[in-house]
């Protein structure tokens, strides 16, 4: 055990001990293994350069077999698949890896294999349930082309839900089969009368026609708009072989393709088809039969509409560009519809510090920039920015976000899991006593100002840049703690974490005692208390994501939906909520987020300031297992 000691002195007598008994008492094997495994130690020169196998779950259980697979696979992630990182940190936990024999192994091998093949069978199968819900949605479709969605045929299909709501949604959609039958099943009911009919896709018609092209299966299926008879028929006048003729119609209800026929089948009324008709010559003179001729004639009628899709694919692309272009023409969404004399008025109602002054101009200069993808949002506040900040370190760990990441209003996802969508949030608004005060409505939503220059707005950005905006009714204290408990921290660690956020807070002018048990704010009022986050949502997905609102979040409808309102010529106004869900936040091709302090020394060492906010959540994120438990607490695993 002495020379164990001498080269890990770190390692603790009974973790030797433990070790040891794995390696039968063999202290040289024992010894190497750990020289093996150690990161830390330089190789010697003489020595070959050793080759590992990624740290994978398979690889990692040969050596770990009572290991549990989720902790295995934790630490592959921790260890970015390296194996002596993996091995490494195993050990750390006191862990004792074992040495297969040869029958070991083999059963290992089998054992995997079989897994291999349950996970390819359990691939299968959501391929097929994928499969089916398709097919469910396309023969709601073909029924939807001529219902109308009233009261009663909804009731009839939506049993469950109430006649108010159907009448609601009705009058929204304008009747709209299709968009009533979408909206209710995103506020979760399921249609109780879809009769599932078999719709002719490609993978659908590859399991009867597996010797047949795919391109040509996806053509045929694309004419027939999913019309299953429909596409039998014609694939069958192609001559094409099925493999089994149980889904076809008999052989004596084919069409007979002579030329009458074929001309009268295509629709070739308002097409020059002479191309067609020397094919079909053709492959007479050369001997083909009948059915050849109408393939190769059907041929050419499938890769005109090949032709027409691809055609209409690059008319949508020229239209998003040119929608792009011309967002970029009107300019910053601040300052759309004014003139150059009436922005220099408005920026001057505004906190007039230098610095303060230089916010302005950069924001406007992002506004320039992304103005062709994205609408933008402000949101101010103050005794909010700890949290905001704290989140946006932890985020910042667990997902490898770069330096300098904006601060983060919300980063626990579990309470968005029963409300996934907006629609579902302003679903309960009515039910809210306190409106957007309300817990509910808080843990999913902040509020905003559309524009910069926004006078309307509850909380004008260029007038409480200095100041921040912040509410007095509701607990910093509790909200953070709740925050670490999720998290994986004990009540002690937590009470004691936030004593050092609230120093730190403090320190950097954060308003840190709002967060302390009895939550007080003696420094309110001294110093540039002032937060602004610049939000730009991409405008393909702002209607998921905000609302135009009235005060206390009261929808305004005279406004919304945003994505029109905001991308027009006229200088947007007025206030705004935004659904705040982390997984778009999180994601910089959907929402872009750019953090503005009002104090100076803050906003030009905010690199530094992360740094030691990341230092001072040790205890949440120092160690690889904590950081294991508070990844699932922001996941809601």
């Amino acid at each position: 055990m002495t020379r164990i000691h001498e080269a890990f002195p770190n390692l603790s007598a009974d973790a030797v001990e433990e070790l040891l008994t794995g390696f039968e008492g063999d202290e040289e094997r024992a010894l190497h293994f750990l020289l093996e495994n150690d990161t830390t130690q330089k190789k010697r020169k003489h020595e070959p350069e050793k080759t590992y196998p990624p740290a994978t779950v398979e690889t990692l259980k040969s050596r770990f077999p009572e290991v549990d697979d989720s902790l295995l696979r934790d630490v592959c992630d921790l260890a970015g698949n390296d194996w002596n990182k993996a091995m490494t940190q195993l050990l750390s936990y006191g862990l004792i890896p074992v040495f297969e024999s040869a029958k070991d192994k083999e059963e290992t091998k089998k054992k995997q294999l079989k897994q291999a093949q349950q996970e390819e069978e359990e691939k299968q199968r959501k391929i097929e349930e994928e499969e089916r819900v398709r097919a469910q949605k396309a023969a709601r479709n073909i029924q939807s082309n001529t219902r109308k969605a009233t009261v009663a045929t909804l009731k009839m299909s939506f049993p469950d839900a109430e006649v108010d709501l159907l009448r609601e949604t009705a009058d929204d959609c304008g009747g709209n089969w299709d968009k009533v039958v979408e909206k209710l099943e995103s506020y979760g009911f399921t249609p109780a009368d879809v009769q599932v009919k078999k719709v002719a896709t490609a993978e659908t018609l590859q399991t009867v026609f597996s010797n047949v092209d795919l391109s040509l299966l996806t053509d045929v299926a694309d004419t027939c708009r999913g019309d299953w008879n429909a596409a039998l028929q014609q694939l069958a006048s192609f001559g094409c072989q099925p493999d089994d003729d149980g889904d076809l119609p008999h052989e004596e209800s084919w069409p007979e393709f002579d030329r009458e026929t074929s001309d009268n089948y295509f629709d070739r009324e308002e097409t020059d088809h002479t191309d067609d008709d020397e094919i079909y010559s053709n492959a007479l003179a050369s001997g083909d039969d009948l059915k050849k001729a109408a393939h190769a004639a059907a041929t050419s009628e499938l890769m005109k509409a090949s032709m027409a899709r691809i055609e209409r694919q690059m008319k949508e692309v020229d239209k998003t560009l040119k929608e792009r272009e011309h967002q970029r023409k009107l300019g910053p969404q601040s300052c759309r519809g004014m003139s150059t004399a009436e922005l220099r008025t408005a920026l001057k109602r505004g906190d007039s510090t230098a610095h303060a002054s230089k916010c302005f101009e950069k924001m406007l200069e992002r506004e320039t920039e992304h103005c062709g993808e994205y609408v933008v949002f402000y949101h101010s506040y103050s005794f909010a920015a700890l949290m905001y900040e704290v989140q946006a370190a932890i985020a910042k760990v667990l997902y490898g976000l770069p330096d300098g990441f904006g601060a983060l209003p919300r980063l626990l996802k579990e309470p968005f899991n029963g409300k996934p969508h907006i629609s579902l949030l302003l679903a309960d608004f009515s039910s809210m006593g306190q409106q957007d005060h309300d817990p509910k409505f808080r843990q999913l939503a902040i509020s905003v100002s559309v524009s910069l220059l926004a006078p309307a707005s509850e909380a004008p950005p260029i007038s409480v840049f200095n100041s921040g905006y912040s509410c007095n009714d509701l607990s910093f204290h509790g909200i953070m703690t709740t925050l670490f408990k999720t998290l994986g921290l004990t009540t002690a660690q937590t009470a004691s974490l936030i004593s050092d956020l609230v120093t730190f807070g403090n320190k950097w002018g954060l308003s840190g005692d709002m967060y302390a048990a009895s939550q007080s704010n003696s420094s309110y009022g001294q110093g540039n208390k002032g937060h602004m986050i610049q939000m730009f949502i991409n405008t393909a997905a702002v209607d998921d994501l905000a609302y135009a609102s009235h005060a206390m979040g009261v929808i305004d409808d005279s406004r919304n939906p945003l994505s029109k309102s905001l991308t027009g010529k006229k200088w947007p106004d007025g206030q705004a909520r935004i659904f705040v869900h982390p997984s778009m936040f999180l994601d910089p091709k959907q929402v872009k987020i750019y953090h503005y302090a009002a104090d100076e020394n803050l906003h030009r060492r905010r690199l530094q300031f992360q740094d030691e906010l990341i230092r001072v959540l040790h205890p949440l994120l120092g160690k690889p297992e904590n950081l294991v438990r508070a990844f699932k607490g922001v996941e809601g695993k």
